[in-house]
């Protein structure tokens, strides 16, 4: 039996990046999200965990997804085809804090691993955004939007660092993993051996259960 996991914490942790580390050098299969929103990053653009359609193409879209969420006034959704033709292979996904209970009961099956960030380290996260729009490169104007986004995106995540304690027991509840991002050493030096640990024990207790079968 393989393990899949749901990825989750606030804008900027990390949360992409660890999927499509898992994807490329682990070979998991990183379920991708399909949005409307308009204004994708440059590194964004023909990722293979992020499929851009219109807005109009999204709601015609509706009844493929088993999974849909709204983050931004943007919308996503997970197609249950593309999740089908591919359960021989251990699937990660990444979503928000606040669709996660939702999702833990309409897609069973997965365990949640929660990348958290202390108040204090706020700054992390800044600088994440900041690098990713590219913001040394960009004109003023460019750099009052991307500065806009950023206190955006920071409202958003203490709002969610607020309701800590019930992301925690939802993710206790699901038998998850909480890891504190200190830095960029954090998701190599602790998130990804507790994943690809998990994901041998299921696949060892799989191996066992069958030949427990035959004896």
């Amino acid at each position: 039996m393989l393990q899949n996991f749901v990825i989750v914490g606030i804008t900027g942790v990390g949360k992409t990046f660890l999927e499509l580390e898992l994807q490329q050098k682990q070979g998991f299969y990183a379920w991708p999200k399909y949005t409307d929103r308009e204004d994708l990053r440059q590194e964004e653009q023909g990722a293979p965990n992020l499929v851009k359609v219109s807005k109009t193409d999204f709601q015609s879209m509706l009844s493929d997804f088993v999974f849909t969420m709204k983050y931004l006034n943007n919308n996503y959704g997970w197609r249950r085809q593309d999740y089908a033709q591919n359960r021989d292979k251990n699937i990660t996904l990444a979503m928000t804090l606040e669709n996660l209970a939702n999702f833990m009961v309409k897609v069973p099956g997965f365990m949640p691993i929660m990348l958290h960030v202390e108040l204090n380290n706020f700054g992390l996260i800044e600088n994440r955004v900041r690098r990713r729009e590219g913001f040394e490169n960009l004109t003023p104007e460019q750099q009052r939007f991307v500065n806009e986004k950023v206190q955006e995106r920071l409202i958003s995540a203490r709002y969610d660092l607020e309701r800590f304690s019930f992301y925690q027991n939802i993710v206790n509840k699901y038998g998850g993993k909480i890891f504190v991002i200190k830095d960029n050493n954090t998701i190599y030096e602790e998130v990804i051996p507790f994943i690809l640990s998990n994901k041998e024990k299921r696949n060892k207790q799989s191996v066992m259960s069958i030949a427990n079968k035959y004896r």
